[in-house]
C-alpha cells in the first residue's frame, strides 16, 4: 500500500514514487554520472519526466523610465510607492539613480508598463464624489 500526502492546492502526491525517483538519481550518482549525464539519460528514456522552463529577463528600468512611468500614472512618488508596496525613499532612490530596482521590482514595473491604466484599476479603489 502506498502512502499519499496532500500537497499544495489539495493535490495528492505519491510519496513512495518520489522516494523511488531519489533512489534512481542516487544510483546514477553512485555510478559516477555527472548531473549532465543524468539529465541526458532522463531526456532519452523518460522525456515526460523532464521539465524545462525559460524565464524572460525583466527590462532595464533607468531612473528616467521609472520617473516617466510614475508621471504617466499621474502619481506622486509617495502614492506610487504605496501602490507598488515599497517605500517613498526607495522610489526616490530609483529615480535619482542611487539604487537599481530589484529583479522582482523590475518585473512589476514591466507589468505596469504594459497596461498602466489597467494595472492601476486592479489595485486602486476609486471612490465617487
Amino acid at each position: 500500500m502506498t502512502k499519499k500526502t496532500s500537497g499544495k492546492g489539495g493535490k495528492s502526491r505519491d510519496v513512495a514514487a518520489g522516494t523511488e525517483n531519489l533512489r534512481e538519481i542516487q544510483s546514477c550518482i553512485d555510478k559516477g554520472w555527472t548531473p549532465e549525464d543524468v539529465k541526458a539519460h532522463y531526456r532519452k528514456h523518460f522525456p515526460d519526466r523532464i521539465r524545462t522552463y525559460t524565464f524572460h529577463d525583466p527590462g532595464k528600468h533607468s531612473p528616467a523610465m521609472v520617473r516617466r512611468l510614475r508621471a504617466q500614472l499621474g502619481m506622486s512618488q509617495a502614492i506610487f510607492a504605496r501602490m507598488i508596496g515599497v517605500s517613498t525613499i526607495l522610489v526616490q532612490s530609483w529615480e535619482r539613480g542611487v539604487r537599481v530596482p530589484s529583479t522582482m521590482a523590475r518585473r512589476l514595473l514591466d507589468t505596469i508598463s504594459r497596461d498602466p491604466a489597467g494595472w492601476v484599476s486592479t489595485v486602486v479603489e476609486r471612490k465617487a464624489g
